[in-house]
């Protein structure tokens, strides 16, 4: 409805209204050897293409359908864009001659209106269970809090068909029409906590897109990191059109998540370990130092866990471990925590072990994600707040019991711990929480 100022205020102060929104039917698209760089042919040749995969775009329309493959869209007649298009295209295309998407055999729908509705379309009516969002509302580049579509897109993550939501983080630029000032002080537009943002990093991983958002919200203890992973968003060509943005980054990290959905079907339904294996397959850290350590050092990262790896995370949906599990190479788990699960130290009572084999030469770089999600306040059925409920650690031992990594941040519903592993070695990974579940 559209009400005066007073009208809302004193809908405000009312003792039955949970809170007041805004709703906001516009959105803003973010312009500025993608397959290559991340891997994702390479998942391709081993035979994941996405295939059972239903993925959705929302935003407005494509300006064409002739080199796409649309399975189905919200709106007969949408507004479009070539903007929509090539985001289309970087997640599926048909054209001839050129890489056909980072997920070529997916189920590609078009949720082709920027209201909420075609959102819940392409998640409630369609059962899309990857979604990418390349464009942000004129409000959130200057808030340091979650939107109204965060926290929708939160309770969607927690509600059947549980999706991957996949955002782009934004750009700045001197001229940006956010008109923050100055423009590097734009917050990464999207701040849900069961989503993921995503920067834009050079062909190589070797720099940052100078223009890719990396601001961190507002939280309560100051440690809240995002975005959280990053992916080439630079010069990218897809469907005769070439754009550069976190526009371009997000439906390349969107279609690496179909990759892995199509790897072990049991993900489709759990975002939060695909949100887990993107971090932990990110081996290229792009800049500064890892995520841990940019946390204690209170630097605000650009590039999250760092570089999407669509082979290595691949490589880790293959093998799916569970509680107590004999030590592997790679794995993942997935499960729901109860306050049973930890001891009176507050350690979990379970663990997952990972060995360096003896084959390699020296040490080797082991990494470690744990994501989880956040508790939603509804009024009604509608949801109002998404907050994070619990607070957990990452604790890594030795076969003696020493300690050889760590991630305990504050204000994140992930953890990414780091370490040198010793070839021949066998490392135990324990949580640890500071909250009663």
């Amino acid at each position: 409805m559209e009400v005066p100022a007073e009208a809302l205020r004193e809908l405000a102060a009312r003792k039955d209204v949970a809170g007041l929104f805004l709703h906001e039917r516009d959105g803003i698209e973010d312009l500025d050897d993608s397959i290559d760089i991340a891997g994702s042919d390479i998942v391709h040749a081993a035979g994941q293409d996405g295939s059972g995969v239903r993925a959705a775009v929302w935003e407005n329309g494509p300006t064409s359908n002739a080199d796409l493959v649309i399975a189905g869209t919200y709106k007969a007649n949408p507004s479009t864009s070539d903007h929509s298009q090539n985001v289309h295209a970087i997640i599926r295309n048909s054209e001839s001659g050129t890489p056909n998407g980072h997920a070529p055999g997916c189920s590609l729908y078009s949720a082709n209106d920027k209201e909420r509705a075609a959102l819940t379309w392409a998640v409630k009516d369609e059962d899309c269970t990857v979604i990418n969002q390349s464009f942000h509302r004129s409000s959130e580049p200057g808030s340091g809090v979650l939107s109204s579509d965060d926290i929708y897109g939160d309770w969607l993550a927690l509600h059947w068909p549980y999706p991957l939501i996949v955002h782009a983080a934004g750009n700045f630029w001197s001229t940006d029409p956010d008109n923050i000032n100055p423009p590097s002080s734009e917050y990464v537009n999207h701040k849900g906590y069961n989503t993921i943002s995503v920067g834009n990093h050079n062909d190589s991983a070797s720099a940052m897109r100078s223009s890719s958002v990396f601001r961190n919200p507002t939280s309560a203890h100051g440690d809240r990191e995002l975005p959280e992973i990053a992916a080439n968003g630079v010069s990218v060509t897809a469907d005769g059109i070439t754009m550069t943005g976190t526009s371009q980054a997000s439906p390349a990290v969107a279609g690496i998540g179909a990759l892995l959905q199509d790897t072990d079907p049991v993900l489709a339904h759990w975002p939060e370990a695909c949100r887990a294996i993107l971090a932990a397959s990110a081996t290229r850290n792009v800049r500064d130092s890892t995520w841990w350590q940019d946390v204690v050092a209170g630097t605000d990262a650009r590039d999250g866990t760092g570089a999407v790896n669509a082979a290595e995370a691949h490589r880790v949906a293959q093998n799916r471990r569970w509680r107590n599990a004999s030590a592997t190479r790679r794995g993942w788990d997935k499960g729901l925590l109860t306050s049973s699960d930890f001891d009176g130290s507050k350690l979990s009572t379970f663990s997952y072990q990972v060995y360096v084999p003896n084959s390699f030469f020296g040490p080797r770089k082991v990494k470690v994600a744990l994501a989880w999600t956040s508790k939603i306040g509804t009024f009604f059925g509608f949801p109002f707040s998404s907050n994070l409920a619990v607070d957990l650690d990452l604790k890594i031992y030795d076969s003696s019991g020493q300690q050889v990594g760590y991630s305990g941040s504050w204000d994140n519903s992930y953890e990414i711990a780091e370490f040198t592993g010793q070839r021949g070695h066998t490392y135990t990974t324990v949580s640890y929480t500071h909250l009663t579940l």
